[in-house]
């Protein structure tokens, strides 16, 4: 990440600043606060407007939900 040795940098931006590179043991954090993301627990199927999800959409909708999670846990982004 940078030619120093002693300087070790593990959230950065990349060349042109579009693109957040965080390593191994950094974190992203708002305001000196870091976020915690916990599993989203199973959700029942409801006929209610404006949602009216099927039971296996429920229960699709919480595991892609859970994937994110997990996938921002593993970039450092929640603990």
């Amino acid at each position: 990440m940078s030619s120093d040795p002693t300087y070790n940098v593990k959230v950065r931006f990349l060349q042109g600043g579009d693109v957040l590179d965080v390593a191994p043991g950094g974190k992203i954090t708002a305001d000196g606060a870091q976020a915690t993301l916990t599993a989203v627990a199973a959700t029942a199927a409801t006929n209610t407007s404006p949602y009216g999800f099927a039971q296996a959409q429920a229960d699709a909708i919480v595991t892609q939900l859970n994937l994110v999670i997990a996938a921002l846990k593993a970039l450092g982004v929640s603990t």
